[in-house]
């Protein structure tokens, strides 16, 4: 399940990078001349930061129909490691 997750994961970052190149590209060929430039950071930088969102709820959806439990983090291992035992 681990390549799933991971292509999923690259799939749709690559789809966020094409939806942003075409949103700064195309876009501001589209615009008023004297648009702020905050619009332009905004078409640039909105279509990854809700794409990465929607991506990142979506995978988690899928990690809990398919049941993956987490890996424990770097410190609780550590702490298991050297947890005395009885």
């Amino acid at each position: 399940m681990h390549r799933f997750f991971a292509y999923a994961g690259k799939m749709m970052g690559a789809y966020a990078a094409a939806i942003t190149a075409i949103f700064e590209n195309i876009v501001p060929r589209f615009k008023p001349e004297n648009t702020l430039g905050l619009v332009f950071i905004l078409t640039w930088t909105a279509p990854a930061i809700i794409l990465g969102i929607i991506s990142a709820r979506i995978i988690k959806k899928y990690k809990t129909k398919f049941i993956i439990e987490a890996k424990p983090s770097l410190t609780a291992r550590i702490k298991q490691l050297f947890a005395k035992k009885v």
